[in-house]
């Protein structure tokens, strides 16, 4: 109860934490993260939530969540960050996608040049 609050608040710690996981994040790999670190408050409330693509970083800077773990834009002052991990991206094209002249094979670099890209 209070008590537990007080103490937790008395020691540096958060009563509750809002957590978002961003559709770039492998999931087991955040979700074991969090559960090793929660294991060790047990008496601070994890409230997590997921978005996709910019929701994180609106939700962090809407001050609606404490944590985000998701690709930020590491030049943007308003941001504190740690590298947790890194996550490989394999580029991809629909059929018909990108036009006839394209050489093959498609690279990234050759992908870039078009707006989804």
């Amino acid at each position: 109860g209070l008590r537990v609050h007080a103490a937790q608040l008395s020691m540096g710690e958060e009563s509750e934490i809002h957590v978002v996981i961003g559709d770039l994040c492998p999931r087991p790999r955040v979700l074991g993260m969090l559960g090793r670190f929660f294991a060790q408050c047990p008496g601070t409330r994890l409230h997590l939530h997921f978005e996709a693509v910019g929701g994180p970083s609106e939700r962090l800077f809407d001050d609606k969540v404490d944590l985000i773990l998701h690709w930020i834009d590491k030049g943007d002052a308003r941001i504190e960050w740690i590298d947790l991990s890194k996550v490989p991206f394999i580029p991809v094209v629909a059929p018909g996608f990108l036009p006839e002249r394209i050489e093959r094979p498609i690279t990234l670099e050759k992908m870039q040049a078009f707006t989804q890209c």
